[in-house]
């Protein structure tokens, strides 16, 4: 039985990948690979077909949706480079205005929020939130996975950290080798430290392991509501909280114009909409309030609304896609399949494969950075497609 690829942004049916059913190993075919990676037009089921040929490809989109889709998101990348000039004229006003209205306290976190470069950065942010939430008495029962991690940190301390070293001599002494405190986490999985043997350093790696353990996303999630809730508790004064809701409402429309919104961001979002609240207006009439002559170079009313259309028809997508999975296994009886998606689908895909009942595993690629030549690469690829696509439908 051929195994079943399912791919995002290919219409309903099998995918056509002949040209690359020629020898893998020929030159011109290998040239052929070579460039479309380079030009970024050779998508990931039609790679992972030079790698391994006995697949299923099968497209699950919804061409009209799809096209919905596609025409918001160029709305705004079109407007890529106005927009990201935009938004940094607008976080230089507010940076300036932090400067002036914010206290040395609360000013101090909000750029501890912002590093995040670095290891010992974070964990410094990580107690600072500690020390905060204990000052200013804030329920840690909203921010289980936060608590637990705090709980871990306090026993942590609680070790005798001389022994700890000692014993960790000790084992890499008796055992030859050269074990650091990162390895101890894997030794103690391993089983190769016992209480009765090492007890300080085997509390330690139990310690460390549950931190390791804990659901990132779900702490990552914690962390972000946290700090928004530290923020208004820190801020005193009336002017320091409007700067704080001013902040607030930039950062989710930066991620709405850049296409980074999460779930949980864009349910907020759409449920400041359902209140009446506009985010974009209230920062910008907060922003010229005390800039009295600034005008935005761009009509971000507009852009709003093509941005909002974009989610609409991504939450769409989610669902049909979704279906579409479930139908393409039916239809090819098969037991397993892999869908490769955009990391962008991922939670609205997997939450409703959750409520189906349909087990997963996620696998991402672990990309640390991506420089502006990539993103130009992207948005190029993109473009040119739209527009093949909008000349062949004319035809």
């Amino acid at each position: 039985e051929e195994p079943l690829v399912m791919q995002e942004g290919g219409s309903w049916g099998v995918i056509d990948t002949s040209i690359l059913k020629k020898d893998k190993n020929s030159k011109e075919v290998q040239d052929f690979i070579d460039e479309k990676l380079r030009c970024g037009e050779m998508g990931a089921a039609e790679y992972l077909h030079t790698q391994k040929s006995n697949f299923v490809f099968f497209g699950i989109e919804e061409p009209a949706l799809y096209d919905e889709n596609y025409h918001y998101f160029m709305d705004i990348a079109n407007k890529r480079k106005t927009t990201e000039t935009l938004l940094k004229d607008l976080e230089t006003k507010l940076s300036r205005l932090r400067t002036l209205v914010f206290s040395e306290e609360l000013n101090a976190f909000y750029e501890s929020m912002q590093k995040k470069e670095a290891t010992e950065n974070l964990e410094n942010h990580l107690n600072q939130i500690r020390l905060y939430s204990l000052q200013y008495s804030v329920d840690m029962k909203q921010y289980p996975s936060l608590e637990k991690y705090f709980e871990t940190l306090k026993a942590l301390q609680k070790l005798n950290t001389e022994q700890i070293e000692v014993e960790l001599n000790r084992f890499n002494t008796v055992m030859k080798t050269k074990y650091s405190f990162e390895n101890v986490p894997e030794l103690f999985k391993k089983g190769l430290i016992t209480l009765r043997e090492y007890p300080e350093l085997f509390k330690y790696a139990k310690l460390k392991e549950f931190i390791y353990q804990t659901k990132m996303l779900d702490f990552v999630k914690e962390k972000e509501a946290i700090e928004k809730e530290l923020l208004l508790k820190i801020a005193y004064t009336d002017e320091e909280k409007e700067l704080v809701t001013a902040l607030n409402s930039f950062f989710i429309i930066s991620k709405i114009l850049s296409f980074t919104l999460t779930k949980e961001e864009y349910e907020y979002y759409s449920d400041q909409i359902k209140k009446g609240i506009n985010l974009l207006t209230e920062m910008l009439s907060y922003v010229q309030s005390y800039f009295l002559t600034y005008q935005p170079v761009l009509n971000l009313e507009e852009l709003k609304k093509s941005a909002e259309g974009f989610y609409t028809a991504v939450n769409k997508r989610d669902k049909v896609l979704t279906e579409n999975v479930v139908k393409a296994l039916k239809q090819h009886n098969a037991k397993l399949g892999i869908l490769i998606i955009g990391g962008f689908h991922t939670e609205g895909i997997t939450n409703r494969l959750k409520e189906k009942n349909i087990s997963y595993i996620v696998v991402t690629p672990k990309i640390k950075e991506v420089d502006e030549d990539s993103l130009d690469t992207y948005y190029e690829v993109m473009t040119r497609f739209w527009n093949e696509r909008q000349a062949a439908a004319k035809k």
